[in-house]
């Protein structure tokens, strides 16, 4: 590891934690800055629902916010408007079976893409406390589904306790109920959870238990497999042993492409992984180029104000630092 790359050590866990939850906070800062004739694309209100409005069925405020990668004045919408159509769009088209109405809950009708950030997470709570109150049972996809995009908009938001309890949850009914595909990816998330927390001894058998699923499920070949190893990459940065990750990154740079669109948002988001594991590693260009890549996707495919935008810009401009840094350095010497 070059000399000028961060130690394994609390410390710097700690560091790269706090950035990470600084990104998060400059996504929803950025979120405040509303743009002029900006309006709810289901109320097409210009204001701030308060207190007490009508149209919004909620007894706090609902503020207006982007959410997803439209653009423009009509790309945004106060959660609880969204909340609202989709319950009326879910019951309409639910049948008992599809669930393809599940959708109306998680991305945007008109750019397809999910939504995240605060609109995420809003969206998600509201639906999580429908089918709390509702009569679907614990072992029903619609609950299960219900569960894991509250637990998981609650981790992208920075809440690793809360998402720890949901996952938590949602891992002893999948065991129970014999979903067990499923629970591959819950561990995955699981793991995350650890790692925001500093509780690093649990991620090694997360990550193991849901590799062996999926491996007995669906192959060593798979994507759910690929996507894995990309979490064990996460780990090993995470604790400052990237050297242990390397034959992993060439496994998922080479299945990347193969599994993964240029333009679909986890392939930006694995390729912005790769940039910072690449400057850890001290190769500078490869770094760069990457961080680039993914940031100038992100901004053409989700927008340039769309809070996954914000956070690649903000890990570019961390690398971009530590470049620098590196540099200086070595002219020094």
């Amino acid at each position: 590891m070059c000399k000028t790359c961060p130690k394994d050590d609390s410390a710097t866990t700690a560091q790269r934690t706090a950035f990470w939850k600084k990104a998060i906070e400059l996504s929803d800062q950025t979120n405040l800055q509303i743009e002029d004739g900006a309006h709810c694309w289901v109320c097409l209100d210009g204001d701030d629902l308060m207190e007490g409005d009508d149209s919004s069925n909620t007894s706090t405020p609902s503020q207006l916010i982007r959410g997803c990668a439209c653009r423009g004045t009509g790309g945004y919408a106060h959660p609880e408007c969204v909340a609202n159509w989709a319950y009326k769009e879910d019951e309409k088209h639910y049948t008992g079976t599809a669930m393809n109405s599940f959708n109306y809950w998680s991305t945007c009708p008109t750019c397809r893409e999910s939504y995240t950030g605060t609109m995420a997470l809003r969206i998600s709570e509201i639906l999580w406390r429908q089918i709390q109150h509702s009569k679907h049972p614990l072992s029903s996809v619609r609950y299960l589904d219900a569960l894991a995009n509250h637990a998981k908009a609650v981790l992208c938001n920075g809440d690793a306790e809360l998402a720890q309890e949901l996952y938590a949850h949602l891992i002893d009914l999948t065991r129970q109920h014999g979903v067990r595909l499923h629970n591959s990816d819950n561990l995955t998330k699981m793991a995350i959870c650890k790692q925001f927390l500093g509780e690093f001894d649990a991620v090694p058998p997360l990550l193991d238990e849901a590799m062996q699923i999926i491996v007995e499920e669906r192959g060593t070949d798979s994507s759910e497999a690929m996507f894995i190893r990309y979490s064990y990459i996460q780990y090993f940065y995470n604790i400052g042993q990237i050297q242990r990750a390397i034959p992993l990154i060439d496994k998922v740079e080479a299945k990347k492409d193969v599994f993964l669109k240029p333009d679909d948002p986890r392939s930006i988001r694995i390729t912005n992984t790769l940039a910072m594991v690449q400057c850890e590693l001290g190769d500078d260009d490869k770094a760069q180029r990457y961080g680039k890549d993914s940031y100038e996707r992100s901004k053409r495919v989700l927008g340039e104000h769309h809070p996954e935008t914000l956070r690649y810009r903000g890990y570019l401009d961390s690398i971009e630092r530590m470049v620098r840094q590196r540099r200086t350095k070595r002219q020094r010497c």
